[in-house]
């Protein structure tokens, strides 16, 4: 029977992924995976060990040559009997790899192929847990699957009936056949070895017989016969290195999983203390408030520890309560409504519990849907896009949330599962005319998974500035280098976006690196920023089985770039950086930015512009370029003059005015100007919030900068970001004094960047009236 082994009993806590290693025939749960007789050989512990949120296991089960070489194989008792076994072990509740040896593949396939078919509700989690399974030398198809086992038989000494192997024939072909059709549907990632030497002068799984049938997946050949490939001599292996990286991806982006179990909980495990929780949700949305506080009730009731913000007390500095309550609390519960969804408050909230469950194993995230089944804004998806949440829809759903959010810590026997929130890939969907902090580039996702499908974030309320007929004069055709520059929700990512739809209607390739997506950049070491760099820009380009080295120094990434990235795609290309300033205070932000400015040199030097050339830049920045490099000549954002994204003139406001029916007269459209000074994401929002909030322009005005105005949301957040980047103190000498402290000019470059202030007269000001009226009240 089988039996199935931790190798890494540390992690089982705050493990976020499961990798399950299954031997192959003659073999065991230790013996095939060590180089020696060593223990220090066993290398589902060295992966245990260079991945500590990782939970690693060896399954053991009868392979010996006398119980497979028969006319009954027992493929499908054998996956059966594993599948039985995994499910008492609860795995498949995380996202799961299995790693395979020979035969151990063909266990594997006939696992998922049961799984998915046979009915049993709680084995077809396994189907969807599974997210890559890595072949080490299995026979997939071609002449020599009907005689693998006979070849085994050989190696092993046994001995087998060619009517037997006959028998079986039939069976591994199809079974074959039902995972090539069928990978990419479960989406499921599949990774091939074979050997390229002979055992016993038997060549047993050959590149044919290893490939797999699916499309994309190349066969990878290993310098080792068909035992020594699945033992690893050290981590430089390429076997190991391969691996590990691509689990590690896969731990780096695996979702936290919202599990419910039957009972009220008990103290956290490993601490003796109660759950603690912060409740996140949009205080102004009615229904939301009030299930906010039925939610806090409840979970108090049950014995629990609650914060939400209503607890705050008067005069408190609300941005470091936040804070220490993120850090403090087990469990963010965030309620997502059609308003929420868009809140920058409580994008805020998230974005701190995202950091702070990948830095410290705290704060995870447990979205509850609120009678809304829309998509999300682009950042708020990128943090809990795929995240499983609950769902309710009514005041008779009050109870059954609060049950599910008292299980989270713990398994559902149940099989009762929360539905999946829409892919990160879905593009957002939001009443027409709504204002987002940032473009949506998941339409540019979309139109490089359908290849001709139109590229564009126009839905007639968009604007156009100068800048967007700066982009439209780069139809493709030339090489460059651009650099957009503009304050915080200025439209950089829109623009952007318009840019990268121009060169794809050219036919340039493209890949789109947003920064955001790598969480704290500055905490990360050069050589793990540029190893995911790396990994992101072979995945854009469509990439695979390239793993790429340790980089040491910037030559290195770029070397990595000519040598292998370059060569393997075709045509001109664009590669855009968005928010390509947030490796701004790291120790190695000169090696990166340096990097870029040589690849644009690269272009026109005589000996790599044929490998160089057809490569553009698009970079997009908030901070003035002299703040992001001290050595001009090193940096790649003075290589051509910004494209500026700057507020909208006075009469933009008309265009605006028109779009919503010409709502507003003269007088008060100057009124707006003036308020917001033509702000490139509140002007639209003011409109948006006069249709949509049934409010007088007079009221709009008259709350315009409290902090329960229709611009509330959007002024809390600035001061968090702030509060954060210690710069609240320099915001306030601005709007009391006209002056910064110490006259620092790069406080006045980070107060610009965040699009707060502007220089008047030889005087720094805030950068519209909503700004100073609520910085000079705001606590």
């Amino acid at each position: 029977m089988a039996e199935i082994h931790l190798v890494s009993p540390h992690s089982i806590g705050s493990a976020v992924l499961d990798v399950v290693f299954v031997h192959g025939l003659g073999g065991d749960k230790l013996n095939t995976w060590q180089a020696s007789t060593a223990a220090e050989s066993f290398w589902p512990a060295w992966l245990a060990e260079d991945l500590p949120n990782v939970a690693v296991y060896s399954l053991g089960y009868e392979a010996s040559p006398s119980a497979w070489l028969g006319k009954a194989m027992p493929l499908g008792d054998r996956a059966t009997n594993v599948l039985a076994v995994l499910e008492a072990e609860k795995l498949g509740e995380r996202p799961l790899i299995f790693v395979c040896h020979s035969l151990g593949g063909l266990v594997v396939k006939q696992l998922l192929r049961t799984a998915e078919t046979l009915g049993q509700e709680s084995w077809r989690r396994f189907a969807s847990a599974t997210k890559s399974v890595i072949f080490l030398a299995t026979p997939h198809a071609g002449a020599r699957l009907a005689n693998f086992v006979g070849l085994l038989g050989r190696i092993l000494r046994a001995t087998v009936a060619v009517e037997d192997l006959q028998a079986n024939d039939a069976h591994l072909r199809e079974l074959s056949q039902w995972f090539s059709n069928n990978a990419q549907r479960l989406k499921i990632d599949a990774r091939v070895f074979f050997e390229t030497q002979d055992t016993a002068g038997v060549r047993v799984v050959d590149e044919t017989s290893a490939n797999p049938g699916i499309s994309g997946v190349v066969p990878i050949p290993v310098d080792a016969d068909h035992y020594s490939i699945c033992k690893p001599r050290d981590r430089n292996a390429l076997v190991y290195k391969s691996i590990r990286q691509l689990i590690s991806g896969y731990a780096t982006t695996a979702p936290t999983q919202l599990a419910t179990a039957q009972s009220t909980p008990g103290p956290l495990p490993g601490t003796g203390r109660p759950l603690r929780y912060f409740v996140s949700y949009r205080r102004r949305a009615e229904v939301d408030a009030k299930l906010a506080a039925f939610l806090v009730e409840g979970l108090r009731a049950a014995g629990c520890e609650v914060f939400i913000d209503v607890d705050m007390p008067v005069g408190v500095n609300w941005s470091m309560e936040i804070d220490r309550r993120i850090a403090w609390a087990d469990y963010l519960v965030v309620l997502l409504s059609e308003d929420s969804a868009s809140s920058e408050m409580v994008q805020a909230e998230v974005r701190r519990a995202h950091l702070a469950s990948k830095g410290q194993q705290r704060s995870r995230i447990l979205p509850v849907r609120v009678a809304y089944s829309g998509g999300l804004g682009y950042e708020l998806d990128s943090y809990i896009g795929k995240l499983q949440y609950v769902l309710w829809q009514c005041e008779g759903d009050n109870e059954r949330t609060v049950a599910k959010l008292l299980r989270a810590h713990v398994a559902d026997p149940s099989g009762e599962r929360p539905q999946p929130l829409p892919g990160p890939d879905e593009p957002t969907s939001k009443p027409v005319g709504r204002p987002e902090p940032k473009a949506d580039m998941r339409l540019l996702r979309e139109a490089l998974d359908m290849p001709g499908s139109p590229l564009s974030d126009d839905n007639g309320f968009y604007i156009q500035r100068q800048s967007d007929r700066l982009v439209e004069r780069f139809r493709g055709g030339k090489t460059r280098t651009i650099v957009i520059k503009g304050a915080h929700q200025t439209g950089k990512s829109s623009l952007l976006l318009r840019y990268l739809a121009k060169s794809l209607a050219a036919g340039t390739k493209v890949a789109f690196i947003d920064l955001m997506a790598f969480g704290s950049v500055r905490r990360l070491g050069f050589a793990d920023f540029a190893g995911q760099f790396a990994l992101a820009l072979m995945k854009e380009f469509g990439i695979r089985n390239v793993v790429p080295p340790v980089f040491g120094h910037s030559l290195d990434l770029t070397a990595f770039v000519e040598d292998e990235v370059l060569p393997r795609v075709e045509g001109p290309l664009v590669l855009a950086i968005d928010d390509a300033d947030r490796v701004i205070g790291s120790a190695w932000q000169e090696d990166f930015y340096s990097a870029l400015r040589g690849w644009d040199a690269n272009r026109s030097h005589p000996f790599k512009k044929k490998t160089w050339g057809r490569l553009g830049l698009a970079l997009a920045i908030a901070t003035d370029p002299k703040m992001l490099i001290e050595s001009g000549y090193t940096s790649p954002f003075n290589v051509t003059p910004p494209i500026n994204l700057g507020p909208f003139p006075r009469d933009a406001l008309d265009d605006f005015n028109a779009c919503y029916g010409n709502m507003l007269g003269a007088a008060q459209l100057d009124r707006l100007y003036v308020l917001l000074r033509g702000h490139p994401f509140l002007t639209p929002l003011a409109f948006y919030r006069l249709v949509f909030d049934e409010t007088t322009f007079d009221q709009m005005v008259t709350v315009a900068a409290r902090d329960v105005g229709p611009f509330g949301d959007h002024l809390k957040s600035m001061f968090d970001r702030l509060c954060i980047a210690g710069l609240i103190d320099a915001m306030r000498g601005v709007v009391f004094t006209g002056k910064l402290p110490g006259k620092d000019r790069r406080l006045f470059y980070r107060l610009e960047a965040a699009g707060l202030v502007i220089e008047q007269d030889g005087h720094v000001v805030a950068s519209n009236e909503i700004y100073e009226r609520f910085f000079k009240e705001a606590q």
